[in-house]
């Protein structure tokens, strides 16, 4: 259907659709996959780079033992990556600023955008401090505003109809 669709408002609601998606499953994963377990950390790890489809990207990349920072940098940061969040982010806010009718959903996807850069940044320092599973928060929040901003799209773009009522009683003849 991607390929085939005119590249209309039709279109751009469809590829949002499909980053939020995808923003929100893989950031969930991870903040899933990262909460204390009896498996060794590596399994996790490795883990989400198979599900993140990032495992042959990640080998050829750092040529190194799976570790958490590069992980997170590749799956949650990296703008370079397709199935990243932050890829995910960038390419919704783009999809919004072309279709935007109003300021509240292109406002949204900014301070989107610059919220998961922040935690795109301190992912690092975080991991460091206080292992991966203290990326777990921050992730699910950026879900959290991801399916929000979902909604605010919905609002802004969609006429919402109540559910009709019956003004008497329904009679089969």
């Amino acid at each position: 259907m991607s390929e085939t669709m005119t590249r209309g408002d039709g279109w751009r609601f469809h590829q949002i659709g499909r980053r939020i998606e995808r923003g929100v499953q893989t950031g969930r994963l991870i903040a899933n996959a990262l909460a204390p377990s009896p498996q060794p950390p590596d399994v996790a790890l490795r883990l989400i780079l198979e599900l993140a489809q990032s495992l042959i990207t990640y080998r050829s990349r750092y040529m190194a033992a799976i570790d958490a920072v590069p992980v997170l940098d590749l799956t949650v940061a990296d703008l370079g990556n397709p199935r990243s969040v932050a890829y995910q982010v960038a390419d919704i806010r783009a999809l919004v600023a072309e279709l935007s009718k109003g300021a509240g959903p292109a406002d949204a996807a900014d301070d989107l955008t610059a919220d998961a850069r922040r935690l795109a940044a301190g992912l690092p320092d975080t991991v460091r401090d206080g292992g991966g599973a203290a990326a777990a928060g921050p992730l699910l929040e950026i879900c959290e505003r991801l399916m929000n901003l979902s909604d605010a799209l919905t609002r802004d773009h969609f006429t919402l109809v109540p559910r009709p009522h019956m003004l008497g009683p329904y009679r089969r003849t």
